[in-house]
């Protein structure tokens, strides 16, 4: 899918990171620790998704999806990478 980004619409400057989870240090603790590494300073565009999108991202019991984050292409980008404001 082709996306016609024209000048101006990178107009957001968010940072990207590789998410990493780790086990937390005290051994009695169940919880994970998150931390990020490799952060890159991009541009970005951020568009509100429509009620719909947000209506159905919550009936699938995933993490509402709220916005709609657009970037150049860049090579390497995984799942373990997230936008960060």
């Amino acid at each position: 899918m082709a996306v016609d980004i024209r000048i101006g619409d990178l107009r957001y400057e968010v940072t990207l990171a590789r998410r990493h989870h780790s086990p937390a240090p005290d051994i009695n603790d169940p919880k994970m620790v998150t931390s990020f590494t490799d952060r890159q300073s991009i541009r970005a565009n951020i568009v509100p998704t429509g009620t719909m999108t947000y209506l159905n991202s919550i009936q699938t019991e995933i993490n509402a999806i709220t916005h709609r984050i657009t970037i150049r292409w860049r090579a390497g980008i995984e799942s373990q990478h997230v936008i960060l404001r």
